[in-house]
């Protein structure tokens, strides 16, 4: 199984993201769906089903030490990633719980086989992806999200698009 965990966005703030992409980049495609936003703290690769519940094991472990507060998030900046095709929204800064959060779940993916990243962690959100270039104009972005969930997604291919599945949650 394809993991990876994230801070989840509710509905309302994915409808929010939606909206302004809406407005902001009318016509831009392929276009992520909003039911897929999140902010990614650390993504797993292959998981074997008979570690998954280790997995979840160590995050409970990560979570009981240090029980993190909800994370609030100024969307200020739009991106484009050239090597990756894609388009995202993120923070211009970020409160340093989530660094540490990010660091201490790819810390424990790397006890079940994930590759430790060579780039340091940049909090976004994908809007797009698969683009042949960015749009002429990029638009500017500022939205606030108050997050307090943590989620253990499993990532499906399907139907020629990508699915989340939310596995197990953990409140901020």
């Amino acid at each position: 199984m394809r993991l990876f965990t994230a801070l989840s966005l509710d509905n309302t703030q994915k409808r929010e993201i939606y909206e302004w992409r809406e407005s902001q980049l009318p016509g831009l495609a392929p276009c992520i769906p909003p039911d897929n936003y999140h902010v990614t703290l650390a993504f797993y690769g292959e998981i074997k089903s008979g570690q998954i519940e280790s997995l979840v094991d160590r995050l409970d472990e990560s979570f009981l030490k240090k029980k993190p507060q909800s994370i609030e998030l100024d969307l200020q900046e739009v991106s484009y990633w050239p090597t990756k095709k894609m388009l995202w929204v993120r923070p211009t800064s970020w409160p340093k719980t989530l660094d540490q959060m990010a660091k201490k779940h790819i810390q424990v993916g790397t006890q079940f086989g994930a590759k430790l990243s060579k780039r340091d962690y940049l909090p976004h959100i994908t809007i797009a992806r698969n683009l042949d270039s960015a749009p002429t104009k990029l638009p500017e972005i500022d939205l606030t999200l108050r997050v307090s969930k943590v989620t253990l997604f499993e990532s499906i291919r399907g139907n020629g698009r990508m699915h989340y599945h939310s596995l197990i949650d953990w409140q901020l």
